[in-house]
């Protein structure tokens, strides 16, 4: 089980509300304000790092959202101030037009007193020159910015965080030996310490040999992992050997969870061990390594709507049928609590021994299931297709039951998949 933080990972940091001053506020939702988090406040030279965006409505009415959880199309970017620098913002490429009749069609919409949050990898381009985002040591100021397209169709809206600072240090003791192996490693191949081409696998691997206890030893995991999931999944797909890398990547991920725990690297880490584990058709331990990322306090609801879609693949043995492991594809009815579950998305659940019914009740969701039956009530709305079970005293459900529940809190339309 993934533990509650450790030494290494101590603490979330939350930065940001909504404009920061000599910014243009005009286009302000009312109530609606932008947060940017990180795991912690110091980190060492090219340490990999993971932020969460978090929407909050503090408003009275719903704030619509377009969310694209990368900064690729200006809707939602990064704006990155490295030591010495002027401010360098993402890419900034035009977004294209999306949904019926090429009219922008927000994702999601944010009740009044709810949240939407993603995740976003700060990998490099702290500058004018393409190189490591934290590659010299000092201070770097973040902020994350959100701007409606022009196409959209409502008020525009545009907002920026607080800034998140953080101290990037020089690496000292064992820290710098193995630093000093990743950079031999980054001389051999394109200059950069992180990436999953095969060269870089002997020099992952002897940080993970000579220096276990180092800060860059957790990340020589997680990149260690992505390698044997791409050869598994790609040159030796179906084949024994391609199993066994994917065993390993799953074991590595695993092993990045259980340090990182409750942070947004160690979610991140869950999750990928149980797609990996999906792909091998290890179904047990898939569907315990999701609901760890799923159910985590660190998961943002982009986490979860992928915890989520992998949990499905379990159940139908898609993913272990398209790694060519598989014969044929096999369908395994999954029983998950209906009470984690729905603690992590901040409902409630009650029982009715009178009628035998099941309630998921929360400020934005209202839901009645009965053990037995084939479908639920979401807001008012029928949705089909669901399990729902008792089970040594404990309410059981398909995966088929938690997406509606995603649905309805996030202003979607509880019977259309998502």
């Amino acid at each position: 089980m993934m533990r509650r933080g450790s030494a290494r990972f101590p603490w979330v940091v939350v930065v940001g509300l909504l404009c920061v001053g000599g910014l243009s506020c005009g286009r302000e939702k009312p109530g609606l304000t932008l947060e940017l988090r990180a795991d912690k406040t110091r980190y060492l030279l090219d340490e990999p790092l993971l932020v969460t965006v978090v929407f909050d409505n503090r408003g009275t009415e719903d704030a619509p959202l377009i969310v694209v959880p990368a900064p690729v199309i200006g809707i939602l970017d990064l704006e990155i101030t490295a030591p010495g620098e002027q401010a360098h913002r993402g890419p900034a490429i035009a977004p294209g037009d999306f949904g019926p009749g090429r009219f922008v069609r927000p994702d999601v919409q944010v009740r009044p007193g709810g949240q939407y949050s993603t995740g976003m990898y700060l990998r490099d381009l702290a500058g004018g020159e393409r190189r490591p985002l934290r590659s010299r040591p000092g201070e770097y100021v973040i902020r994350a910015h959100y701007a409606t397209p022009e196409r959209w169709e409502g008020e525009p809206v545009e907002l920026w965080s607080d800034p998140l600072r953080l101290a990037v240090t020089e690496p000292e003791g064992v820290d710098r030996r193995a630093y000093a192996v990743l950079q031999k490693g980054a001389q051999a191949t394109d200059g950069k310490i992180w990436g999953v081409g095969a060269e870089r696998k002997e020099y992952y691997e002897q940080v993970l040999r000579e220096y276990p206890e180092s800060g860059y030893a957790c990340y020589a995991r997680h990149y260690l992992a992505s390698r044997y999931s791409y050869e598994g999944s790609s040159r030796r797909r179906g084949t024994p050997e391609g199993a066994a890398a994917l065993r390993r990547s799953a074991a590595l991920r695993l092993a990045v969870a259980e340090e990182a725990g409750d942070t947004a690297f160690g979610v991140s880490a869950a999750l990928g061990a149980g797609r990996t584990l999906a792909t091998v058709g290890d179904t047990a331990r898939a569907q315990a390594a999701l609901e760890m990322a799923f159910t985590s306090p660190a998961a943002t609801d982009e986490v979860r709507r992928q915890a989520l879609s992998h949990l499905r693949d379990v159940e139908s043995g898609y993913l272990h049928h398209a790694s060519r492991l598989a014969a044929k594809q096999i369908r395994t009815p999954l029983a998950l609590r209906l009470d984690r579950f729905a603690q992590a998305l901040g409902l409630s659940v009650g029982w009715d021994q009178q009628t035998k019914t099941v309630t998921v009740s929360g400020p934005k969701v209202m839901a009645v299931l009965q053990p037995g039956e084939d479908h639920m009530v979401v807001n008012g709305k029928r949705v089909e297709g669901v399990r729902v079970s008792v089970k040594d005293g404990q309410v059981v459900v398909s995966p088929s039951v938690i997406g509606p529940l995603m649905a309805a809190q996030l202003g979607r339309d509880p019977a259309e998949r998502w």
